[in-house]
């Protein structure tokens, strides 16, 4: 009798820490989302305003310029707290989605560079290609960090997915097949 409750307590202690560790993965994942999220935004409302610095014809006033330090200070801070969070995850800076979405951030600060020096002409001294080019690099930096939220959602997904699975196979002990289970995910 006495073994039976050692072993008892034993398994119920491994189902809680199993489920302890899948809690504590899918929070860091929802925190990592969340800062990236904010970058996101902050980052796609910068590429507004300043696409439409370029295509004013005057020079961008001193009240933009403060407002556009201010949205870079609050996307680099939401990134920076991503990164560092994605490293505490353990996930290396050579994972296709992350080293696609820091090339994109480094083109992206590369750019930041030469519309900042652009808005202090006037129109007509602009680069006419510079506004598209913008945008667009700012599309490219924004969808990778979408996708690189959609691959850590898929990390969730699959938690959430093997609690089911294992609670489905506790709670019915008959075979469930895998082809079963993948229907439902």
């Amino acid at each position: 009798m006495a073994l039976a409750l050692v072993v008892l307590f034993a398994t119920a202690a491994e189902r809680a820490y199993m489920r302890r560790a899948t809690a504590q993965h899918i929070h860091a994942v929802v925190s990592v989302a969340r800062d990236l999220f904010v970058a996101m935004q902050t980052i796609r409302v910068e590429r507004g305003t300043i696409n439409t610095g370029l295509e004013t014809t005057a020079t961008i006033d001193p009240d933009t310029r403060g407002d556009l330090a201010a949205l870079r200070k609050r996307s680099n801070a939401a990134f920076e707290s991503a990164l560092a969070k994605i490293k505490d995850m353990g996930i290396p800076e050579s994972d296709a989605g992350l080293s696609k979405m820091l090339a994109a951030r480094g083109e992206f600060d590369r750019m930041r560079v030469s519309v900042d020096a652009a808005m202090l002409l006037p129109k007509s001294e602009r680069p006419p290609t510079l506004s598209g080019l913008w945008v667009a690099g700012g599309g490219m930096l924004t969808a990778s960090i979408d996708a690189l939220s959609e691959q850590l959602s898929g990390e969730i997904k699959r938690d959430v997915a093997g609690e089911f699975t294992a609670a489905l196979r506790r709670r019915f002990p008959v075979e469930i097949k895998q082809a079963d289970l993948d229907r439902l995910f």
